[in-house]
């Protein structure tokens, strides 16, 4: 522990400087984000060209949730050379971000200029107390090490407790630290860039230029013992340089940072699992995802005796992270990707009591994840979901509030299903000629234990083809057309296999 201790001085005497020489404040409280407190209350939405056309919001709202900002009534031009002190002052203290990611590096040099010691850093921040930042221990040669370096620490937050894990040994602790604007201040490269304290004592201290850092504008504020490049939109820190008789001493460089997106889980909910590690960050979104194979990491929170437990899957794909979903009580219990691999489909699990849940019908496209359809919240699912080649219609076997079951074919366009053939159809996915005009399912058991094949027509449901089906053997008649398809009735279901693997 003592080394510990010494190590967190050491990481705050080295990088920030100005940070640990700040005037003491009284400690400040903020909203708290705790698990227990994120909501999952949502509206049920049309797809996107409905929503457009009826006004409605289109989409589930994130499961963690936004505050209000205060921010200047006028935000005005992005900082150039000739904006004042006071301007500075303003952008920097009045974020205009909700959250955002950044990934960093440090590097503490020695009086004569040389590297004594680096760092790689990332962080996922919520404007007002959430996140999650992680660091390397110290690196020899950053440039090569940075691409091969896991993290070794991870500062969590929930709002107002920031716990320290060290993801080697797994030790951790919660920690108290004081803070001024966000509790992250003291994780790592994250400090200065959530806070800027330096504006406090700008003074008449000029802006010397502007630069490009991480892509976007910067102006360059002298300090008489340190320069600040403020991103010229929002004030944010992204690059700094400490002195001491004349030398840098210290640098710290954002390599990239993106503003107002979704947390993954671990930020959101304020927890390590042991998965965590560096990413890419944030899809770019010119990014097509659609050929990527998938990764999905879920976290749990609320409260299992009651029933409300609510995990949250986070996808990842070609190591960027795509967003966060609610998929109710189980990970994420049934899904299916579209021929495309554009669109995912699963099912959302409700528990109503300690043995009893019911499952409903929910889909997003990989291009905005949190975006998520709830298009037949009164449906209840008895079979999973598949989409139709066609990458629009989704067939899946379900009951309606009255009782009704039947087989659906549902177009996520138009928002309504095309048609319904009553029927038990609770057992595997559906196969399809090649062609795409007719599906074929089981389901409807017999008192002899068997089931029935059916062929049906896609546009109309017509019944072109009845059978039985022996689920020991997994054999269809020797008559049925589905012979000629070149394709195998499914005979069971799981894992995350038929919505991560491309297509």
């Amino acid at each position: 522990m003592q080394n510990l201790k010494l190590l967190l001085l050491w990481l705050c005497m080295a990088f920030f400087t100005l940070r640990c020489s700040a005037p003491t404040k009284e400690f400040q409280t903020s909203p708290s984000f705790a698990a227990t407190d994120i909501s999952l209350t949502a509206t049920h939405t049309t797809s996107p060209q409905a929503a457009e056309a009826t006004g409605l919001p289109g989409a589930l709202p994130t499961p963690y949730p936004i505050p209000t900002l205060v921010t200047p009534a006028a935000q005005g031009p992005p900082l150039n050379t000739n904006s004042t002190p006071e301007e500075v002052r303003l952008r920097a203290q009045n974020p205009s971000w909700h959250t955002m990611w950044i990934d960093g590096s440090a590097s503490v040099l020695t009086f004569d200029g040389t590297q004594s010691g680096s760092f790689h850093a990332q962080a996922w921040i919520d404007r007002f107390g959430g996140g999650q930042a992680l660091s390397t221990d110290q690196l020899d040669d950053l440039p090569k090490d940075i691409a091969e370096a896991s993290p070794r620490w991870a500062w969590l937050s929930n709002g107002e407790t920031v716990s320290l894990y060290d993801l080697v040994t797994g030790d951790h602790e919660p920690k108290y630290y004081r803070w001024f604007t966000h509790p992250l201040e003291s994780a790592g490269i994250v400090a200065e860039m959530v806070s800027p304290h330096f504006v406090e004592n700008l003074g008449d201290h000029p802006i010397i230029g502007e630069e490009q850092v991480a892509g976007r504008p910067t102006v360059i504020i002298d300090l008489d013992h340190a320069h600040f490049w403020l991103d010229a939109k929002t004030g944010v820190v992204l690059r700094y340089q400490n002195f001491s008789n004349g030398k840098i001493t210290t640098e710290v460089v954002i390599n990239s940072i993106a503003y107002d997106l979704s947390l993954p889980a671990e930020a959101q909910l304020g927890f390590v699992s042991n998965q965590i590690s560096f990413d890419k960050g944030p899809a770019p979104p010119e990014h097509d995802f659609s050929n990527s194979t998938l990764e999905i990491e879920s976290a749990m929170f609320g409260d299992p005796e009651q029933y409300a437990e609510t995990f949250l899957v986070d996808l990842y794909g070609d190591d960027y992270f795509l967003g966060s979903v609610p998929t109710g009580a189980a990970p994420l219990l049934r899904c299916s990707r579209s021929a495309d691999g554009s669109k995912i489909v699963f099912s959302y699990l409700q528990m109503l009591n300690s043995s009893q849940g019911r499952e409903t019908v929910r889909w997003f496209a990989l291009a905005n994840v949190n975006q998520v359809y709830d298009p037949l919240p009164d449906l209840s699912l008895l079979s999973p979901v598949a989409w139709v080649p066609d990458n629009q219609h989704l067939v899946f076997s379900g009951c309606d509030a009255e009782g009704n079951c039947g087989l659906h074919l549902f177009d996520t366009i138009k928002e309504q299903t095309i048609w319904t053939r009553a029927g038990d159809f609770g057992a595997p996915l559906p196969i399809w000629n090649p062609d795409g005009t007719k599906l074929a399912v089981v389901g409807n058991p017999t008192e002899a234990g068997l089931l029935t094949l059916q062929v049906l027509a896609f546009e109309s449901g017509t019944l072109l083809y009845e059978g039985t089906f022996d689920p020991d053997t997994e054999k269809a008649p020797v008559d049925a057309p589905i012979h000629d398809w070149g394709v195998e009735i499914p005979t069971s279901y799981s894992g995350y296999g038929n919505c991560t693997a491309p297509p």
